[in-house]
């Protein structure tokens, strides 16, 4: 299990990250747009995966990472299931979402210090 503060902290470590209101909930965002939103209550996130990473996340963890229904769903948006998410998946599903939102020059600096 993953808790919201752990989450946040998680979120907050990525580069140029900044904490929004979206819709009455916290989001997440780069100066790009929005790629996690939370849902304390629920201990669930919405997370901006292409079509293919959703669909690698759902495979791997199917308990954890369910497509949201309709056409955000086919758009690559996945709910997770923060109760049943390990950290170490979560740092992988919010770095992939991260990246694509952050702006392409932000990508790349985060590709040479992965290398």
């Amino acid at each position: 299990m993953v808790t919201v503060k752990t989450f946040r902290r998680i979120c907050m470590s990525l580069p140029e990250v900044q904490e929004v209101a979206h819709w009455g909930n916290p989001a997440f965002r780069t100066k790009r747009k929005i790629f996690v939103t939370l849902r304390e209550k629920e201990l669930q996130a919405n997370f901006g995966f292409t079509p293919e990473e959703q669909a690698a996340f759902c495979g791997a963890d199917s308990k954890s990472f369910v497509p949201v229904e309709g056409g955000w769903g086919r758009q690559g948006w996945t709910t997770v299931n923060l109760e049943k998410i390990s950290e170490k998946m979560l740092v992988n599903a919010l770095q992939s979402a991260w990246y694509n939102a952050a702006p392409p020059k932000l990508q790349a600096a985060f590709r040479e210090k992965l290398e």
